[in-house]
């Protein structure tokens, strides 16, 4: 399989697993019918900043399952693109178009023991340029005085907000950070990572 060109390979790896989940459950749509959406999104975000899929370590169960949270026929757009220092991967923030379709959603594609990926700033948002020595300064300087409002470990309160929809929910804290900072939070019974803006003490605001 790994002669194969990467959409090739993706549109394989969903059969074969369609076909694995027929035969031990009830007859359904595929979860990866958004999964070539997806693929095709991060296909140009990749080309667009010079990157190759041979980089990047195959992502196609991480696909098919983020799709799977997505009904079919949904048109789906990328948000963000960021390079994710901590977990040495590459970080895309999705959405439904439709925001009653879904909850933004990540897709994290894992690359081949890059320490920090050229084409990405660290820790920044795409289209954001590198920081110079003085503005990284002040930065530092600015997130040392920032008073904390949570701290790694700490229940906090996440809030997803998206048009007229608001939903919460209890979860851990991975990192301490003062208003405006941006941490990283998880459901107390583990699962995906979901980046967060704090707000307050105790509540912060899903990216």
């Amino acid at each position: 399989m790994h002669g194969m060109k990467p959409v090739l390979r993706f549109l394989l790896f969903c059969g074969l697993t369609a076909q694995a989940s027929a035969l031990t459950a009830p007859a359904k749509a595929s979860t990866c019918d958004s999964g070539q959406q997806m693929h095709q999104l991060v296909e140009a975000a990749l080309r667009s900043r010079g990157i190759s899929e041979d980089d990047l370590l195959p992502f196609d169960e991480e696909l098919c399952s983020r799709a799977a949270q997505v009904r079919d026929g949904e048109s789906l757009e990328l948000m963000k693109v960021r390079w994710d220092q901590v977990l040495r991967s590459i970080e895309f923030r999705l959405r439904c178009k439709s925001s009653a379709a879904c909850l933004p959603f990540l897709l994290r594609v894992r690359t081949r023991g890059f320490e920090r990926h050229p084409a990405f700033s660290n820790g920044r948002s795409s289209g954001d340029g590198p920081a110079d020595g003085a503005q990284t300064e002040r930065t530092l300087t600015r997130t040392l005085r920032l008073p904390k409002m949570v701290r790694p470990g700490q229940m906090v309160t996440l809030i997803w907000e998206q048009g007229d929809m608001r939903i919460s929910r209890r979860v851990v804290c991975l990192d301490g950070g003062g208003k405006d900072q941006e941490v990283r939070t998880r459901s107390k019974e583990g699962g995906r990572v979901v980046r967060a803006r704090v707000l307050a003490e105790g509540l912060v605001k899903a990216l």
